[in-house]
């Protein structure tokens, strides 16, 4: 299967990866929803879901430093 091209990674998300994550949390939540809905009989594999929308995002290192900042910065 041939990798898809990731979504849209917006300006914001650069300087908080942390809102990418829910970002893309919130996207793969709806899509589960949309595909269960459009067809009940058959649930999409959650692993594979997981990898198309978060697995390519580096999320504790990310978010950590993210953290690290906003408490810096005091944000």
């Amino acid at each position: 299967m041939r990798s898809l091209p990731r979504p849209c990674y917006r300006s914001e998300h650069r300087a908080d990866p942390l809102t990418l994550h829910i970002y893309l949390a919130t996207l793969l939540q709806a899509a589960m929803e949309d595909l269960h809905r459009l067809n009940p009989d058959t649930a999409p594999d959650p692993a594979r879901m997981h990898a198309r929308f978060l697995g390519w995002v580096r999320p504790r290192l990310l978010i950590t430093r993210a953290r690290r900042l906003r408490h810096l910065y005091g944000i």
